[in-house]
């Protein structure tokens, strides 16, 4: 098998510095950024062997980490990142924002 140390290839951040996710929606939204990050892909994956029946475990492994960095680096490069600190409420959304209008104006 293989162990989580190799699989680790960059110290660490601050928490308020990482990246944690990126605003695929807007990406969505934006046409031509899309098919810009998809035409990317296809760049990459064009260039990468298929895996075959033959394949070994570490081949699989390899093919998944190499799939993790390249979406990464196509995302950092054609997506808004989001980062996410201690303090941020992901879940305070449209719909909270709602309730608690509808809530207030109640009383």
């Amino acid at each position: 098998m293989f162990s989580s140390d190799k699989l680790s290839r960059t110290a660490p951040m601050e928490p308020s510095q990482m990246i944690t996710g990126w605003q695929i929606q807007a990406l969505q939204a934006e046409k031509e950024a899309l098919e810009k990050a998809a035409q990317a892909w296809k760049d990459l994956a064009d260039n990468r062997p298929p895996l075959t029946d033959n394949c070994l475990e570490r081949d699989i492994a390899e093919e998944a980490i190499w799939i993790q960095d390249s979406l990464t680096a196509i995302l950092n490069q054609h997506a808004k990142p989001i980062r996410i600190s201690p303090y941020s409420k992901r879940w305070w959304g449209s719909e909270v924002r709602q309730a608690r209008r509808a809530y207030a104006q109640a009383q």
